[in-house]
């Protein structure tokens, strides 16, 4: 009988131990899958935010392109309505007009268009400074011309133009009219 009782003590140990061990696999898996949850959770999370972010600077570079295409360049030099005479024009000996106008923010270039005052376009340029000089002796004459300018940049990876700054100007040049030479003093 005490070999009976050793032996049914002996199965209640392993099956205690076996208990033990099944019950410990059941909490190791339950602590797997609870981490597996709580990973899953964090990647659920990690993506919300990083799509909440993507949609935040989509709209950052919306605004911003927004904001860049309602902006404009302000023309300073010639000044709107501005005539330029024989002075200005031929100021260092060659003719040519200087264009200028203020920088506008986040521009990496400009376009520059020279147009007749039909507004039919002579020339167009993309310059990277807030100055173009138009000496191009084919298109400057007498008569009211007009100039336009427009900004360009790159946000989100788009190129982005802005309004255009627009004014007019007029090249006046005086006339020898009946000027006479006085030739008493030439060699003969």
């Amino acid at each position: 009988r005490l070999a009976e009782e050793a032996e049914k003590a002996e199965e209640a140990k392993k099956a205690a131990e076996a208990k033990k061990a099944a019950d410990a696999k059941k909490a190791e898996e339950a602590k797997k899958a609870a981490d597996a949850k709580k990973a899953e959770e964090a990647k659920k999370a990690a993506e919300a935010k990083k799509a909440e972010d993507a949609k935040k600077a989509a709209e950052a570079n919306k605004a911003a392109a927004n904001s860049f295409v309602s902006s404009k360049p302000v023309l300073a030099k010639p000044a709107a309505n501005a005539v330029v005479t024989e002075d200005i024009l031929l100021a260092d000996g060659e003719p040519k007009v200087v264009f200028e106008w203020n920088k506008v923010k986040d521009a990496q270039k400009y376009v520059f268009t020279f147009m007749s005052s039909s507004k039919t376009v002579l020339l167009t340029k993309t310059v990277s400074e807030t100055k173009f000089v138009l000496d191009d002796t084919d298109v400057l004459d007498e008569g009211t011309f007009f100039w336009s300018v427009k900004a360009v940049a790159t946000i989100d990876g788009k190129e982005t133009t802005s309004a255009a700054a627009e004014q007019s100007f007029e090249i006046k040049l005086s006339e020898i009219g009946n000027a006479s030479i006085d030739t008493s003093n030439l060699l003969q």
